[in-house]
């Protein structure tokens, strides 16, 4: 039975935090330029039916900001696992050194 490794791939990871942080941004412009027109609309169109409009588009507007802060929490999270495994990256550089050639428990594992 083979142990299973884990690779990181940098790049992999800057590209999804890269693709995120420009969805965001096209979502905050997203829901501006649908709140801007909300205000147009309610700014010069008076009715029943522009009442109901402007409600559904509130309601949208609302459901879409908690769509973009599950982003911007997905990012935060990619972030910071990514952090936490470039630490522990380098924790095992430091303690292993040369994979642990010079530490005592490392050659007695290894049959060294």
């Amino acid at each position: 039975m083979s142990t299973p490794v884990l690779n990181k791939d940098d790049a992999a990871i800057q590209s999804a935090l890269t693709g995120l942080d420009t969805k965001i941004s096209e979502m905050m412009t997203s829901a501006l330029t649908v709140e801007r027109i909300n205000a147009e609309i309610n700014a010069g169109y008076i009715s029943g039916a522009s009442a109901k409009f402007q409600q559904n588009i509130e309601d949208w507007i609302s459901r879409y900001k908690v769509v973009m802060n599950a982003f911007e929490k997905l990012m935060e999270s990619t972030s910071g696992a990514n952090q936490v495994l470039n630490q522990a990256e380098e924790e095992a550089g430091l303690i292993g050194g040369n994979w642990g050639a010079s530490d005592p428990v490392f050659k007695a594992l290894s049959g060294s």
